[in-house]
Formats: C-alpha cells, structure tokens, sequence
C-alpha cells in the first residue's frame, strides 16, 4: 500500500509538470516576477515586481526558489515552483510518518495501512494536488503548520521517545518560518497548542512549549525583517503589508475581501467549511464521518488513549476551519492546512468502517486513481480558468522565440506596457514598463530590443498606442516588428497583443528635452 501512495504522489506531479503551464493564473507572475527581482537586483528584504511594486508577503518562497532559479534558469517554470513541489513531498512523507509515530503502539499492521492511505488521500486532494505545483506559498505553510502541529502534539500527549528540546526547537522553528511566509497567520499553531494542552493533556496554557523563551525567538527572524524592509519603504509596510495584507483582509477592507466589508465575517460563516468540503472531496466526507465516530467513542474510556492522537487530528481539523473563518476575506487556499490531519482521520475512518484491511485499502486506491484522473483531465482541458485553452503554450512558445531572437543578437530590453503575466520574468527581466523608463532607456542606448503592448483591433489595428507615437519622432526611431504574440486575454487595461520590435535610433543634435 505504500508503493501504491508513492505512485499517487508521483501522479500528482506527473500530471501537473507535464500539464498545461499556468503561471499566468492568479497571483504567481508576481511571486516569480520577486524572485527574478532578488537575482537580477539583489533585493532580498523587499524584492519589486516590474523593478517597482514591492512584495505584498514576506520573502521565504523567494528565498527558497533563488538557487533553483539561478541553477535552472529564469524560464524555468518547475524552478520557480520547486518550493511548493518539495513541500507537497515533505507533507506526503510527514502524514505517512505521522500516521505510524501515532498509531503503531495499538497496531503496528493497521497504522501502516491507514500512514499509506492518509498520504494518498493527502496527494489527491484538489487544494493540495494544485497547491502543490504553484509558484504561491501555501504549501510552503501547509509544511510549517505541520511540523508545529505534530511537534506540539508529541509533546502534549507526553511522547518520551522524542527528546523534550528537539521537539520545542521543531515547533518553535515552524512558527517562525510561518511568519516569514505569510505573516501574523503565523499564530495559528500557538492558538492550536493552547486549546490543545486542555483538551488532550487537561491543563491551561501548554507550559511544556516554553513560552518564555520560545515564543520571543520565534518572533527575531519576522521582526527583523520587518524591521529591515519598514527602513527600505515603511509606507509600504503600514499601509500595505499591515493595514492591506492582514488588518484590511480580517476587517473586509483588503485586497481580494467581499464587497460587503465587515459584514461579510458573518456572511460568510459557511464558507469555509463548505470549501473544506468541496474542494476535499471525496475525503472530507470520510473525515466527517470520522469525527462523528471519535464523538461516540467518548463514553468508552478503554478507547480514550488510544484515540488521542486521532482527536488532536480532529482538534486541528476544527481549529484551522473556525482560524480562518474568522476573517471577511475568504479563499479556499487558506485551509489548506487542514488537509494533513483531516487525511489521517479519513483514512482511519475508512478502515474503521471497511470489513477488512485489504477492502479498506482496495477503496482508497479506486477512489484516488478516480479522483487523480479527473484533477488531471481538468487540468489538461484547462478548466476552470479565466484564459481560452492553449493560452499558457501559447505563451511560453512566444517567449521562446523571442528570447532566441534577442540572444541572436543582443541589445538592451525595454519594456513597454506588457500585461502582467510571467514574460518578462521569463525573458530575465524586472524591470518598469512605463514610459518614463522607456524614454530612459531610449536616451541611453541608440539599438535596443523593446517589448511593447499594442491593440490589436480596432481604428488603430497593429500600431502601437499614440504616446508612444510621439517619441518615435523625438528619437528618430525605427521600429521594426519581428515577433508577435496571439492576442492577450485580459481586461480592458491591458494590449491586446505584445510584439517584439528591433528598435533603431538616429540622435538628433539637439539632445530630447523629455
């Protein structure tokens, strides 16, 4: 059953690398557009995309994807999200462990057989089979999480295999690098730690973790940070990173929160586990039927220690759905930390109702070949996504070409109102697309490359916007057009089409005043 959730994974990345490229999809042509950022100009505290707008998320992901990035190329898209590749494969192999560290001492041969199904489970699940190949840093959080999550719940259930200091260093180190990956949401796992120490050891604030010292370290490295990036641009960090990011998507006055505003806290009270129990399926149906099960197993006190560890997956569960509900911005990505524990109490659900191991087993492996054959069907149809089929090869196909072209014979690049996808990123560029910069780039060099947004239809098909028009004339310009792309989907904002021109200058005697 093992070979059986090794394969799963292995389909899970399979189908996804060899897929169609969605890099242009929700908010990823930002993250790499900051690790390009990070290489090409060494702004490691406050990386900008387009050489401009600064980070709205603390840096780690970027961190994490420099020297893949650097060692694979600025065009490769498995480098820019090898960090949520190898956090899907470390949350595998964590639920597989946690699974047998948890349940082995009633049934060594049970709890290997529930460790393999809760991975596979884990693997095919929509959140994380997606997440997992994503240039975002949610799985790199979901791999946080669960690392505090196990480490506080061994030390919590009083596991004496496990040496007290290690495991306080596990837990506190997570929440660190939770912090550094997406903020204040870094507090989840001491909230968890707290309501746990109650319910599954019966005492009040979980004084095994020590907090004393624990607690402030784990804050130095998001502090200094912080610190660091408040001296770069402290605008930025108030009004966006603090009154935008976090206190603006809690209150509903934040980017990506519902028009409703505060109201929508409760508005949308259902989300959440309505998302844990769409985007979880067929699982999070197996998962509620194993907290139903663990809730009539109370009144036997035979079963209390052995279900320990099964309640704290239930804890988690519970705790990460109501954390996150507690906000008027809500996304399905948010909980994907769940789906770890709620994997390991559907998997011991299946086998706690199953007439047998092996059916158990049987029913799992159909349900997950089921349910990764069509995750990759729809990915392979390019379903649901807001850009016709074959947009993202069709892409990447022009990025090739023009970077052949460019490396043929190379010449500064200027960009100039390109849509917000990852071309420039790819093409080893973060720079402004503006026109200032333009013109300054123009003033410098006499032969350059210039990568510009143009309509495509319409009075003016083909030419390019008539801002530009009037320095071509200032700068003697000659544009010759070498490559264009298919036409851009996207909203009324962005060009209709981008187009590769040779641009040669003949310099006037008197120097542009503009």
């Amino acid at each position: 059953m093992t070979f059986v959730s090794i394969l799963g994974l292995l389909a899970a990345l399979a189908l996804q690398i060899a897929g169609p490229s969605d890099l242009f999809h929700q908010t990823q042509p930002r993250t790499i557009a900051n690790t390009a950022d990070i290489l090409i100009h060494g702004r490691w505290v406050l990386p900008r995309e387009q050489g401009e707008l600064p980070a709205t998320k603390p840096p780690l992901y970027n961190w994490v994807a420099v020297p893949f990035v650097w060692a694979f190329g600025s065009d490769s898209e498995i480098a820019h999200k090898m960090p949520s590749v190898l956090a899907l494969i470390a949350c595998w192999a964590m639920t597989l462990w946690i699974v047998r560290r948890f349940l082995s001492q009633s049934d060594h041969k049970r709890a290997i057989v529930i460790s393999a199904m809760a991975s596979l489970m884990f693997v095919a699940t929509y959140t994380t089979y997606k997440l997992g190949y994503l240039a975002r840093p949610d799985m790199l959080l979901t791999l946080w999480f669960l690392l505090a999550w196990w480490s506080s719940t061994e030390i919590l259930l009083g596991n004496n295999a496990w040496n007290g200091r290690l495991l306080r260093f596990v837990f506190w180190s997570a929440v660190a690098l939770a912090w550094l990956t997406k903020g204040p949401v870094g507090i989840l796992p001491m909230v968890y730690a707290l309501i746990a120490a109650k319910v599954l050891a019966g005492t009040f604030g979980a004084a095994a973790l020590k907090w004393r010292w624990g607690l402030p370290l784990s804050l130095v490295p998001f502090a200094a940070w912080a610190f660091a990036a408040y001296d770069l641009d402290g605008d930025h960090v108030i009004n966006t990173l603090w009154r935008d990011e976090f206190f603006g998507r809690i209150i509903g006055e934040g980017p990506e929160t519902p028009d409703e505003g505060a109201i929508a806290l409760l508005a949308g009270i259902y989300k959440m586990p309505y998302y844990f129990l769409l985007r979880g399926a067929p699982w999070s149906l197996l998962a509620v039927a194993g907290l139903a099960l663990l809730w009539m197993r109370r009144r036997h006190p035979e079963l209390r220690s052995i279900d320990r560890p099964l309640r704290a997956c239930a804890l988690w569960m519970l705790i990460v759905l109501a954390f996150f509900t507690l906000s008027a911005g809500k996304r399905a990505d948010y909980i994907a930390s769940v789906y770890p524990a709620s994997s390991i109490l559907a998997a011991w659900a299946l086998v706690h109702m199953a007439a047998s191991l092996r059916r158990a087993a049987w029913t799992a492996t159909t349900a997950a070949a089921i349910t990764l054959g069509v995750l990759g069907t729809i990915d392979w149809l390019e379903w649901p996504s807001p850009m016709p089929r074959g947009y993202g090869r069709s892409v990447n196909a022009f990025i090739d070409r023009a970077g052949e072209i460019i490396a043929a014979e190379p010449r500064p690049v200027a960009l100039w109102r390109i849509p917000d996808i990852h071309l420039a990123t790819f093409l080893g560029i973060n720079e402004s697309h503006s026109t200032e910069h333009l013109l300054r780039m123009l003033r410098r060099n006499d032969r350059l490359w210039l990568l510009a947004g143009e309509r495509s239809e319409g009075d003016n098909a083909g030419e390019i916007d008539l801002e530009q028009q009037s320095f071509i004339e200032r700068f003697d310009l000659t544009l010759t057009p070498m490559l264009s792309s298919n036409d851009v989907v996207g909203g009324e904002l962005w060009p209709r089409r981008v187009t590769l021109y040779r641009v040669d200058a003949e310099r006037r005697r008197r120097r542009a005043s503009d």
